[in-house]
C-alpha cells in the first residue's frame, strides 16, 4: 500500500514517466484517454428560462432557436413564440390566446420550419388554420412582438375539415406538410384549394390494464422518415401508465405500431445516423384528476433512443414535463420542459454506455437567458 502521507511518500511510476515524456507527449496520452472514453462528454445547461411553458422548437440556418409558448392559461394573451440569438432572448410573436380545454393549456404549441428554411409556420389553439411568415424576419428581434397579423394564413377551415388543435407539422419529401391535431385526434393536410383536408382520424386506443376501457389517441409529435411519418400517440385521461405509442403511417393511412406501452410520449425524432428518438411527457399519478393539471409526476420525463427490436434506451431521464425535443448543431439536444418554463441544451456522452443523463437537479447559471416579463391582457369574453 502506497503511503498517503506527504513526508516519505512514494511518486508513482506512472508520473515519472510522464515527466519524462515531455509535454507534447502529455497531451497525446490525453487524446487518447478522451478518445477512449469516448470522445466527447456530457454537458448539459439551461439556456433560456421565464418562459411561458414553452413547447414546440424550431431552429434557423444561423442558429437562432425559436420556442412556441402556450402561455398561462388564464384566459390571456399571454402565449406566443420567443427567439433566441447571439446572447438575446425576446419575444418574437406575442398577443395570442391562451386559455385551458378540458384542464390542458391551449395556447401555441406549434413553431415550424419549412424545408427549405424559407417559410415559419404557426399554429395556435382554435385558430381554424395556420399562419406563415418568411423566415427572414427572425434574422433579428422586433422592436415590438409581431402578431398573428403580421402572418399570411393557410389551411382555411372546411365546413367538417378544420384544424382545432394543431400540435406539430412534418413535411414529405415534395415539401407537402402534414399537420397533427391533438384535439381532432387526426392528421391534416392542405388541399389544392389551400384548405384543411384531414387524411386520417386515429381510434381509440386500448387501456393498458383494463380491457373493458379505451382512451383517445391524441396525436402529437410527428416526424417523415422514409415513406411514412411516424407519430406519438400521447393517449388521453385517464393517462394510464403505459398507455401511449408511437405508430408509423404511410400512403394507404393504416397506422401500424412502433412502440408501444409509452407513458404520454408526445415528441418524436429521427437522428442523422436513422435512429428513432421518443420523448415522454410524464407519468401520470394512478388515480389523479385529469383536468386539474397537477398530477404528473415531477422528473418522469425522459428522452429514449429507440433500438431496432422496439426496446427503449433512455438517453435523458430527470425531465420535468418535457414538450418537445430537437436535434440541433455540434451535437446539442435541445429539450422544452412545459411547467418549468425553460429550455435545456444537451450534449450525451458518445459512449451509449454513458448513458441515461439525469437533468432533474439542473439548475440555471449565469449564462441562462432569462425572458423578460411583457404586457399581458386578459381575453374579453
Amino acid at each position: 500500500m502506497v503511503n498517503q502521507n506527504n513526508f516519505g511518500a512514494r511518486t508513482p511510476p506512472s508520473a515519472i514517466l510522464l515527466v519524462r515524456m515531455g509535454a507534447s507527449a502529455l497531451l497525446v496520452v490525453l487524446f487518447l484517454l478522451l478518445a477512449a472514453c469516448g470522445g466527447r462528454t456530457k454537458t448539459a445547461r439551461v439556456v433560456a428560462d421565464g418562459l411561458h411553458n414553452p413547447l414546440g422548437l424550431a431552429q434557423l440556418p444561423d442558429g437562432g432557436l425559436l420556442i412556441a409558448e402556450m402561455g398561462t392559461g388564464m384566459d390571456d394573451d399571454s402565449a406566443g413564440v420567443t427567439l433566441l440569438r447571439e446572447g438575446q432572448i425576446g419575444r418574437f410573436v406575442s398577443h395570442i390566446p391562451s386559455t385551458r380545454d378540458s384542464g390542458d393549456l391551449a395556447g401555441a404549441p406549434l413553431i415550424a420550419l419549412s424545408p427549405d428554411a424559407q417559410t415559419l409556420y404557426l399554429g395556435h389553439f382554435n385558430a381554424n388554420q395556420l399562419w406563415t411568415l418568411p423566415a427572414t424576419t427572425a434574422q433579428q428581434l422586433p422592436d415590438d412582438p409581431l402578431t398573428t397579423a403580421d402572418f399570411e394564413a393557410v389551411l382555411f377551415p372546411q365546413v367538417v375539415d378544420y384544424l382545432v388543435n394543431p400540435f406539430d407539422l412534418a413535411f414529405d419529401e415534395n415539401g407537402k406538410l402534414y399537420v397533427t391535431d391533438a384535439s381532432a385526434n387526426g392528421i391534416a393536410t392542405e388541399s389544392a384549394e389551400n384548405k384543411t383536408q384531414f387524411l386520417h382520424q386515429f381510434n381509440r386506443l386500448p387501456h393498458p390494464t383494463n380491457s373493458a376501457q379505451t382512451i383517445d389517441a391524441v396525436p402529437t409529435g410527428i416526424v417523415h422518415d422514409g415513406n411514412e411519418f411516424l407519430v406519438t400517440l400521447t393517449g388521453g385521461c385517464p393517462f394510464p401508465e403505459g398507455g401511449g405509442q408511437v405508430i408509423a403511417i404511410g400512403e394507404i393511412w393504416r397506422p401500424r405500431t412502433i412502440v408501444s406501452g409509452l407513458n404520454m410520449p408526445i415528441d418524436v425524432g429521427v437522428a442523422d445516423d436513422g435512429a428513432l428518438w421518443v420523448l415522454e411527457f410524464a407519468t401520470f399519478r394512478r388515480g389523479g384528476n385529469c383536468f386539474a393539471g397537477g398530477d404528473y409526476i415531477a422528473d418522469s420525463g425522459r428522452l429514449s433512443r429507440v433500438a431496432a427490436d422496439g426496446t427503449l434506451q433512455p438517453a435523458i431521464v430527470g425531465l420535468n414535463t418535457p414538450g418537445a425535443f430537437l436535434f440541433g448543431a455540434d451535437d446539442t439536444i435541445y429539450v422544452s420542459e412545459v411547467f418549468l418554463g425553460r429550455v435545456l441544451a444537451l450534449q450525451l456522452s458518445a459512449d451509449a454506455s454513458q448513458w441515461p443523463l439525469d437533468v432533474a437537479k439542473l439548475q440555471a447559471d449565469n449564462q441562462t437567458l432569462t425572458l423578460q416579463p411583457f404586457p399581458i391582457a386578459t381575453l374579453t369574453p
